[in-house]
């Protein structure tokens, strides 16, 4: 892992959203769970107004969480190829940059028939 991938104090980046996104995720299949079990009856909570309009900011708040985890894998990912692209002597953005000028064939291979 280069300097560039990590922040000032060492922490990866990658993992963090990692491990929010898993966190968040199951929480929010937890919460949704949850709240079917209570609109449904077959928990000791009767399904009052207000328990519902818990329930319902409850699943809102981890939809928002979803879409700002999505929307952060987005913009790293733009911003992956848009730093990619930049680079001199690269094909392209999503391959490997290898200069334009070498073969990608490794030189163990053998030579094609011309």
């Amino acid at each position: 892992m280069s300097q560039d991938q990590t922040t000032a104090v060492g922490i990866d980046p990658r993992r963090i959203s990692t491990t929010t996104g898993v966190a968040v995720a199951g929480g929010s299949l937890l919460a949704a769970l949850i709240t079917l079990a209570i609109l449904l009856g077959v928990t000791p909570i009767q399904p009052e107004p207000k328990v519902v309009i818990a329930s319902v900011v409850v699943n809102v708040l981890f939809v928002l969480g979803l879409l700002t985890l999505v929307g952060y894998e987005l913009y790293r990912l733009f911003k992956a190829r848009a730093r990619a692209a930049l680079r001199p002597g690269c094909i392209s953005a999503s391959s490997p940059c290898f200069p334009a000028s070498r073969s990608r064939r490794p030189s163990s291979w053998p030579s094609s028939p011309r």
